[in-house]
């Protein structure tokens, strides 16, 4: 899923600064206005892809953790892992929401099955 985000973001911007262009060709109208307005959109969708690049590193920290607590366990390598779980929980990550929809259903299934 983190992986999936990390592509679909990049795809984003660049529809972004081409829909930004094409006002600019198709209007004809002032391009520093353009930029001006593009600006700040354009620095939120790169803030966003920067805080999914953190939360995928932490995620693949969090996985190689798992994987190696599961073969050795002890108090430190836990404190660790939670310590990097609140971590992750701290980045803020918005789902986009076609994603959501398709996914939130089968993971609730999952969830309910495993309890």
């Amino acid at each position: 899923m983190v992986r999936i985000r990390m592509i679909i973001l990049p795809v984003i911007l660049f529809i972004l600064i081409s829909f930004f262009v094409a006002m600019f060709v198709l209007f004809k109208s002032d391009a520093l206005s353009i930029i001006v307005c593009a600006i700040g959109i354009i620095l939120k969708v790169i803030e966003r892809i920067i805080e999914h690049y953190s939360y995928h590193k932490t995620s693949i920290k969090i996985e190689a953790i798992q994987s190696h607590a599961e073969r050795e366990l002890t108090i430190e390598t836990i404190k660790e892992l939670q310590e990097l779980i609140d971590e992750r929980r701290k980045t803020p990550v918005l789902e986009i929401n076609i994603i959501h929809k398709l996914k939130a259903k089968q993971y609730s299934s999952s969830y309910e099955e495993t309890r």
